[in-house]
């Protein structure tokens, strides 16, 4: 039973059908869960909870991930509408830059950093405190948080954005359809081998 579950989760490495990196950093915890259902298990993109504030033993650790892909890093980011919000992505930017100069990751200045929400068009177009597409909780109307919107509305946001990016979604079918031959061949493999009695001697 173990192995046929190895079996039915086989999966291969669909990130690396793409030319660059890109990568989904989410200011709250909260939303790690939505974002690895809509993106990471899916198609594979690297999904970084920033959680506030990044532990340093964290941004070491993306720090060496991106020097060890070696692709042209993006960076999507989520965060919320606030004097806090901004500081956590400009932090962790500068914080990450920093870590990938100590291990001497020659092409730190390529990482792009993009904020794809939220952002002062958005609140002006979606209407903060009372806009259809946001719960209120009481905040001031230049204060919004991301998980107040929606979640079509978030996920509709960074579908464009993905799809701005230049993501090679058909790359990734490719890969599932030869994931799904590959599963369908171990299955094969294992109920022969399942089948098989060395003390039939008719076998």
């Amino acid at each position: 039973e173990a192995v046929e579950d190895r079996v039915a989760e086989f999966r291969m490495d669909r990130d690396r059908t793409q030319e660059e990196l890109l990568m989904i950093g989410v200011e709250k915890n909260e939303l790690r869960e939505d974002f690895l259902e809509w993106y990471g298990d899916p198609y594979g993109i690297p999904i970084l909870p920033f959680g506030g504030y990044m532990s340093q033993s964290f941004v070491d650790q993306v720090a060496r991930f991106i020097k060890r892909d070696g692709r042209k890093p993006t960076l999507l980011y989520g965060g919320d509408h606030d004097e806090h919000g901004g500081y956590i992505q400009a932090e962790g930017e500068r914080r990450l830059l920093q870590a990938l100069g100590k291990i001497h990751y020659r092409g730190a200045a390529r990482l792009s950093v993009q904020r794809v929400a939220l952002t002062a068009a958005q609140i002006d177009y979606l209407g903060p405190n009372g806009g259809p597409m946001i719960r209120t909780f009481g905040n001031s109307d230049n204060q919004v948080e991301i998980d107040q919107l929606d979640e079509p509305v978030v996920k509709g946001l960074f579908d464009q954005a993905v799809e701005d990016f230049g993501f090679d979604f058909e790359a990734v079918d490719r890969i599932v359809a030869k994931e799904d031959r590959v599963r369908a061949a171990m299955q094969v493999t294992l109920a022969a081998e399942t089948d098989y009695d060395p003390y039939d001697l008719e076998s």
